[in-house]
């Protein structure tokens, strides 16, 4: 069991991250128990916006499936993983031979929970908290991060720096 950011305690008391075997790959992440996870996606629980990093979202295990399956979409290429979560669509990249994966999240423990999961893959990323300073990459990763309100000048800004997009 991964020891969750103490600073989550108060809102998360009684959550545990448990090591998760995702379906159709051969991916493991640190996510919150399923019971949990349950009562969050029934609305049972107001999950807190910080803690999206948590649960492995359908969009990017779509994402991962499908990198995982067309390797060649990655191979030897530089990959951003933008809304990085709990890093799997960047995880599932770097198994597929991507030279270099960065997982871009504004969350901090989101990055931290990233490093984690890849090393519970045996795999390394590279994590930022913004798109600052991030060079020219061969293929961006995004999924479910359109529901902000800045989603053109998001988009604009991965364009500036991105050759291509999953």
């Amino acid at each position: 069991m991964l020891e969750k950011p103490a600073h989550l305690d108060g809102m998360l008391s009684d959550v545990k991250l448990v090591e998760t075997p995702i379906p159709h790959t051969d991916i493991r992440l640190w996510l919150i128990e399923e019971d949990f996870n349950h009562k969050v996606m029934g609305g049972e629980i107001k999950l807190p916006k910080k803690v999206y990093w948590s649960m492995c979202w359908q969009g990017g295990q779509v994402i991962a499936r499908y990198i995982l399956d067309n390797p060649q979409l990655v191979d030897g290429k530089t990959v951003l993983d933008f809304g990085a979560g709990s890093g799997i669509a960047g995880i599932a990249a770097k198994k597929a031979g991507a030279d270099r994966v960065i997982c871009v999240d504004n969350d901090p423990d989101a990055l931290e929970v990233c490093h984690k999961n890849a090393e519970l893959n045996d795999v390394e990323v590279e994590t930022a908290g913004s798109l600052d300073g991030v060079e020219r990459v061969d293929l961006s990763l995004i999924s479910e991060v359109f529901y902000v309100a800045q989603k053109d000048e998001v988009m604009a800004s991965i364009n500036a720096i991105s050759d291509g997009f999953l």
